[in-house]
């Protein structure tokens, strides 16, 4: 059974990348003082080259969006979601639940006004 899987930082793949678009040393030259397959190089290197236009591009592209800015508005529908299920009982405000019903028809940005 072969090792662990390798996880290579950041830093780590631009350096080698960096280093084969110089072309001082050649890929397998590198492979063989990082201990990494030559095809890996390659693909950094092709990385490097494609995105690099993209470090320059100041202002002009919105930051990209954090996890916590993507999962809220799921987390958010979860929770009205589960203020769906239908209640068992006597004693249900059941015009209340239709209201609720309604309010959760609603796109989130006009379900605020009611709230």
């Amino acid at each position: 059974m072969k090792g662990k899987r390798r996880a290579h930082s950041d830093k780590f793949k631009a350096k080698i990348a960096i280093e084969a678009i110089k072309g001082v040393k050649t890929l397998s030259e590198l492979a063989a003082e990082y201990k990494i397959h030559p095809n890996q190089i390659s693909t950094w290197k092709k990385q490097l080259q494609m995105n690099a236009a993209e470090l320059f591009t100041h202002g002009k592209k919105s930051k990209a969006k954090t996890e916590e800015e993507l999962t809220a508005p799921l987390y958010e529908e979860i929770g009205w979601r589960q203020a769906l299920i239908i209640p068992s009982g006597d004693n249900v405000d059941w015009q209340a639940y239709q209201d609720l019903v309604f309010i959760i028809s609603l796109p989130l940005r006009q379900r605020k006004i009611y709230c």
